[in-house]
């Protein structure tokens, strides 16, 4: 990208941070059975069959330290939150031993035969499983607060607070009082054994996972079943949830890492990590993943999740909140959906349409969102929480599109006539926003000029747009016009932009007004000076028909999505293609700028939404941050010798 700013370098440059891969630790010699990680998220600790303990520099990827290798090998470490303490189980020799991560030196040996360990988040309490029973230390003096008995385990689990410790026990889990060691539950349902255990940080739900390929989700209030999660392959051998716990991530004996939405029991992603996972870690920061697998590599992966969406259904429509963080989808199957798109969480859903939802856009304080769906329903929803505020209804009209004014008074829908009807609804509506009463009302319906290269038009509005200074109201009319309808004198006739050879499909003002982009079935889009509807530029390149074009909000750029799988970027000044990103499996039917103009939403018939970061410096900092820097120069002198100096990467 650097040696050669092309389209083709811009959008493989873009494209690369939504791979989900960050980099590797090498160092052990076979697999790695544990692996911890400080809340931080920079210094990790594992264990490997090699024998060998190991400390790590995650951020540069590189070893700091063996703690020992004396053979045997280490079964658990478990770390302190602040990364000054570690645990470790060596059942091979038989020890449990507590180490001072900043000294790199051993501190305290559990007495007898140790097997397991566990250690709470501020290193204040020390579990051992041991020939003696479980043990639970106070590390303050190394002083035994209780010891007790319990079945034959391979793997412990331990909540601080309210005091819990679960332990493995065949294809059951036992869960005892950490305070007296009575067992509080004994957890069945599992058909395979027990591998791995994991509490979530809020202490609510118990993860538990298996050989019978399934992770098990248990409330700790109720000790009930709260979900039953299933991977496709056979065996699951580590689970760890993200810090939040709004997600459970589960490795396989065969090749994946897995990721759930814990609330709704959605596959959020799969990673292939190609051998089997043996541990996971997760440090506090919610977007970094660190897997220990078979071939004894740590791999790095970001759990920055780019694709959004169940898969439901087609996604038809996506907006920003503007100033916030929330990006809202309406789909197919009538669900309205909201995100908060910097860590792809699920906010809300709401089943708010019969059928198509075809459209969303939020009140200018984003406090409220209005969508517009095939059942003839404008329904406006509370941003903050999922909740109907007001609904109006049209029977015999299918409304296709929604916006607010920019003062947020007034809504205006683009209505059309159901297939079959005898009646005329092809019109815009505009609606009170306040309580949704009709104040105007505009007849759309025209006999198209032309019936384009299939031979079908749409006689139909398909997009509207507010001016920025609330006084035009811009909607696409039949036969590849665009008509404007002046606010000021609303009984006026429609004022005509005339120019697509095919169906007009989309438009959008510039940020400033001045200027209209339309996009159409001709695969064009067309920039227009609203002052006196002349054409002053036309963008060429796309290889189907134009369905969204959305400006970013410094007029600068034009994004559009076109009836393929391929988002293009735009510059508006020269008409030249910046990049073109392709990651969808179905064609697109919506994009949209988020309100810093660094991102964009796609929205796609696959079922998703991807999200995609469009400054090639954050992209080349992760670039930076995977490869060797030393690799980078050479191959950088290799291009050529009057290069100059390489590039250097951002520290």
């Amino acid at each position: 990208w650097r040696a050669s700013p092309t389209v083709e370098g811009r959008s493989a440059l873009l494209a690369s941070v939504t791979d989900s891969y960050r980099g590797r630790m090498t160092g052990h010699v076979g697999a790695i059975n544990s692996l911890a990680v400080s809340d931080d998220g920079t210094t990790a600790a594992s264990g490997g069959r090699d024998g060998t303990l190991r400390l790590w520099d995650v951020p540069a990827r590189r070893q700091l330290a063996v703690l020992d290798d004396g053979g045997g090998w280490y079964r658990t470490v478990s770390m302190s939150s602040d990364g000054r303490l570690l645990a470790t189980a060596d059942p091979d020799r038989r020890k449990v031993e507590l180490w001072d991560v900043p000294a790199r030196r051993r501190v305290f040996t559990v007495p007898g035969d140790g097997i397991d360990t566990a250690l709470s988040p501020d290193g204040g309490t020390l579990v051992a499983y041991t020939d003696r029973g479980v043990v639970v230390y106070a590390t303050a003096g190394f002083t035994e607060r209780v010891v007790f008995e319990a079945a034959p385990s391979i793997r412990m689990a331990f909540l601080a607070d309210p005091g819990l410790i679960a332990l493995t026990n065949g294809n059951d889990v036992a869960v005892h009082r950490a305070s007296d060691g009575v067992r509080v539950a004994n957890l069945t349902g599992h058909t395979g054994g027990v591998s791995a255990l994991a509490f979530a940080r809020g202490g609510g739900v118990l993860a538990s996972t298996g050989m019978d390929s399934t992770v098990r989700l248990w409330d700790v209030a109720t000790w009930t079943t709260r979900r039953v999660l299933r991977a496709a392959e056979v065996g699951l051998s580590s689970v760890a949830f993200t810090p939040s716990g709004a997600a459970v991530v589960a490795g396989a004996v065969g090749s994946s890492v897995y990721s759930w939405d814990t609330a709704t029991g959605e596959l959020l992603t799969q990673y292939a990590a190609g051998v089997t996972t043996f541990d996971l870690a997760l440090p506090a920061d919610g977007h970094t993943l660190l897997s220990a697998d078979s071939t004894g590599v740590i791999t790095v992966w970001s759990y920055l999740r780019f694709t959004l969406g169940p898969r439901d259904s087609v996604v038809l429509g996506t907006a920003f909140q503007p100033g916030g963080g929330l990006l809202a989808t309406t789909s197919g199957n009538g669900v309205v959906r909201l995100w908060d798109h910097r860590d792809a969480r699920l906010v809300w859903e709401k089943p708010g349409h019969g059928d198509d939802a075809y459209d969303v856009a939020f009140s200018p304080d984003g406090a409220e969102l209005a969508t517009v769906g095939e059942d003839g329903a404008v329904v406006v929803w509370k941003a903050a929480t999922g909740a109907e505020a007001r609904r109006f209804s049209r029977p015999g009209t299918e409304f296709t599109a929604v916006r607010f004014s920019p003062d947020g008074r007034t809504i205006a829908v683009a209505g059309r006539t159901p297939a079959g009807s005898r009646e005329d609804r092809d019109e815009v509506l505009l609606l009170d926003a306040a309580d949704l009463r009709v104040t105007g009302r505009r007849p759309t319906k025209d006999e198209p000029r032309n019936t384009g290269a299939n031979g079908v038009e749409p006689n139909y509005p398909t997009a509207i747009a507010f001016s920025p200074d609330g006084r035009t109201v811009a909607v696409t009319l039949a036969a590849g016009r665009i008509g404007l309808w002046d606010m000021v004198d609303p009984g006026s006739e429609w004022r005509t932009l005339d120019g697509h050879d095919s169906v007009a499909i989309d438009v959008e003002f510039s940020p400033d007004g001045s200027v209209l982009a339309t996009g159409g079935g001709d695969r064009l889009v067309r920039l227009w000076r609203v002052e006196d509807g002349v054409e002053v530029g036309t963008l060429t390149g796309n290889d189907a028909p134009v369905r969204r074009v959305a400006w970013s909000p410094d007029g600068r750029t034009l994004a559009t999505a076109s009836q393929d799988t391929v988002v293009r970027l735009w510059e508006v000044d020269g008409g030249r293609q910046l990049a073109r990103l392709d990651r969808h499996g179905a064609e697109l039917n919506d994009v949209a700028f988020d309100p810093g103009g660094e991102r964009i939403a796609s929205a796609s018939a696959d079922g998703t939404v991807r999200i995609w970061d469009l400054v090639p410096d954050h992209a080349v900092g992760v670039l930076c941050g995977l490869l060797d820097r030393g690799s980078l120069a050479e191959e950088w002198r290799a291009l050529g010798p009057d290069r100059g100096d390489p590039p250097g990467c951002p520290e």
